[in-house]
């Protein structure tokens, strides 16, 4: 499964993403839909051009900094705390579509 390029995960009630730590080649993940809460296992995912993590429970959401390819980034719906990480993010890719709308 290292070679795994596009993994859709939407509404499946899941919590822990750990297992995805060693999926780097994927270059779309969706996980919208769930019950994460922490996303820090998918910070090495830096291959990732579009990840949808709407409707969860993500509150800190630092680690997109990493993600320089992205394209599409989908976090609506989540308690995000601080909303600066997207604001950096955006700076350096201009092109970057977000949809952020929080409750």
């Amino acid at each position: 499964m290292k070679r795994l390029t596009n993994l859709g995960l939407y509404d499946n009630q899941i919590q822990d993403i750990t297992p995805l730590t060693g999926l780097t080649q994927l270059t779309s993940l969706s996980l919208g839909n769930n019950k994460v809460r922490d996303i820090k296992p998918i910070a090495g995912m830096t291959n990732l051009r579009r990840l949808s993590m709407s409707d969860n429970q993500i509150r800190d959401i630092s680690i997109v900094e990493n993600f320089k390819r992205l394209t599409h980034l989908f976090i609506s719906d989540n308690p995000i705390q601080d909303m600066s990480p997207i604001r950096r993010l955006r700076k350096q890719l201009p092109d970057l579509y977000v949809d952020v709308k929080i409750d």
